[in-house]
């Protein structure tokens, strides 16, 4: 049960996190071609973030 409730609470945090990259990523101007890689880079890592958290939460139900 508990570790249940670490790992909702460690979703929600992620969630939390991923809005706000999302809203800083709007409010950057973007002026070189660099910017937009470490854009592309941020939301990789994003993305496997999201990905381990889904493998991790499938390996503990089986």
């Amino acid at each position: 049960m508990t570790s249940d409730l670490k790992g909702s609470l460690g979703k929600v945090i992620l969630m939390i996190l991923i809005v706000a990259f999302f809203e800083k990523s709007l409010e950057i101007e973007y002026e070189d071609a660099a910017d937009l890689l470490y854009l592309g880079v941020g939301v990789l890592l994003i993305s496997g973030a999201l990905f381990l958290t889904h493998v991790n939460a499938n390996k503990h139900k089986s």
